[in-house]
């Protein structure tokens, strides 16, 4: 699928050319550029927006109301999650429309991202000029020109420049470089968990689920977060290591670092995940609640990523999702998109929906039970940037709505969760690693 330079893309609200991170293997996801419905619905300018974050509060959406206090998200949400998932995660819009409050948080995103390059941009201009590589005035220096820049410079020169950018931008997003490492930490306990929970549902006999459960729980145990501020330190005198590093994350995260993106790899018996800070920013702006908001927001993705380490395209775990596959192509008459050119994607989707239910699990097994309303915050909080109402399928990943009307609609234990039944306009099974599951209160489910 094609990404984009992400804050060219927020300047100009057009679409720019494909980076060469999918020429990696490394997918990248949908970025704010690639919505065209969702472009032409944002503001133009760089103050503060209407129904931004400097927007007067106003009355919230009452069931997020009733737990927290925060930003009013002012949007009419579908009150029935069996029937209308899509409308009580994102929102209900008019046809053809983007959900309001998706456009109100991705006008925030833009308005913080805006910011926090234009510091950055202001800090590579005074090394470019101090090498003497910048002719022009001071207004000239933008953005644009920067990433024009760094490719005709020296590696030094690079080096300076490019690393004046990065610590400004990092300086505005240090602490949530923190809390984002708080959050892998939770989410490789949730994805053990997760494991051993499916481990029965693999297929092949014991000694196989054995094989596949075991290295799955390797790479969870081995995965580490590297950032640019710990990458020299996490890579040591491995210089194409960190080499290797570099490329993928200018790839996938972008010059500027903002794209709105993550990835994870492998380099020699090491795994690596990466969260590019606009990643990490844009976690923030979906977090209505504080930190802890934050650290839901981040775990789908985290989950997501780590699954990438053993999803269907990995030789190893292929055949761990042959029956999953198959149900899901036959469930296309309920939710018609093809899957199989997008079976990596979904196949590490199904791990991020199990570490969203590993989390209920855990709360409650804490003493601290979530209710219905809460566990549809918590959903609204981490699925965001699945509402981006571009209805038209990737070259590799599933549209927003499938990932949420039949990857997590129809996983068994959401279905449980909200106490959904059967009707005749809802696919009698669920897609789960053990195949076609007949859902609670289905025609043959007893």
């Amino acid at each position: 699928m094609s990404a984009t330079i992400l804050l060219l893309a927020l300047l100009s609200a057009e679409p720019a050319a494909a980076h060469p991170g999918c020429d990696r293997g490394r997918m990248a996801r949908r970025s704010f550029g690639e919505s065209a419905a969702l472009a032409s619905l944002l503001p133009g300018g760089d103050g503060p927006v209407p129904g931004g974050d400097c927007a007067p509060p106003a009355a919230r959406s009452a069931d997020v109301a009733a737990l927290h206090t925060g930003p009013d998200l002012r949007e009419p949400f579908s009150s029935d999650f069996c029937r209308n998932p899509y409308g009580a995660i994102c929102g209900v819009p008019q046809p053809g429309t983007v959900p309001p409050a998706h456009v109100k948080r991705e006008t925030a995103f833009r308005t913080r991202a805006l910011a926090i390059a234009g510091k950055a941009v202001a800090a590579a201009r005074v090394e470019a000029r101090r090498l003497g590589v910048w002719p022009g005035t001071d207004a000239e220096f933008t953005l644009e020109a920067y990433l024009a820049l760094i490719p005709t410079l020296r590696v030094d020169q690079i080096a300076t420049i490019a690393g004046a950018f990065d610590r400004a931008r990092d300086a505005a997003l240090i602490d949530l470089d923190t809390a984002t490492a708080g959050a892998l930490t939770q989410v490789k306990t949730l994805m053990g968990s997760a494991i051993t929970r499916q481990r029965s549902s693999l297929p092949g006999n014991a000694a196989t689920r054995a094989i596949y459960a075991a290295g799955m729980q390797a790479s969870v145990n081995n995965i580490e977060l590297v950032t640019p501020r710990s990458a020299a330190a996490f890579f040591g005198s491995d210089a194409a290591g960190l080499a290797d590093y570099q490329q993928g994350y200018t790839d996938i995260c972008g010059a500027d670092g903002l794209h709105d993106n993550a990835f994870a790899y492998a380099w020699g018996a090491r795994e690596i995940v990466v969260v590019c800070p606009g990643k990490m920013l844009r976690a923030s702006v979906d977090s209505e609640f504080g930190f802890v908001s934050f650290e839901h927001n981040l775990m789908r993705t985290l989950g997501h990523e780590i699954g990438h380490r053993f999803d269907a395209t990995v030789p190893l775990y292929s055949g761990a999702y042959s029956r999953f596959a198959s149900c899901a192509e036959e469930q296309a008459e309920y939710v018609p998109e093809a899957t199989e050119p997008r079976m990596r994607e979904i196949s590490a989707d199904i791990w991020g929906t199990q570490v969203l239910e590993e989390h209920f699990r855990a709360m409650a097994a804490a003493g601290q039970p979530i209710t219905d309303t809460q566990a549809l915050a918590f959903l609204r909080e981490s699925l965001q940037n699945f509402c981006d109402g571009d209805d038209a399928p990737g070259e590799f990943h599933p549209t927003g709505r499938y990932r949420i009307e039949a990857l997590l609609r129809f996983t068994p234990e959401i279905h449980t969760r909200f106490e959904c039944e059967w009707d005749s306009t809802t696919a009698p099974v669920a897609c789960t690693l053990e195949g076609a599951t007949f859902l609670p209160d289905g025609p043959d489910s007893r």
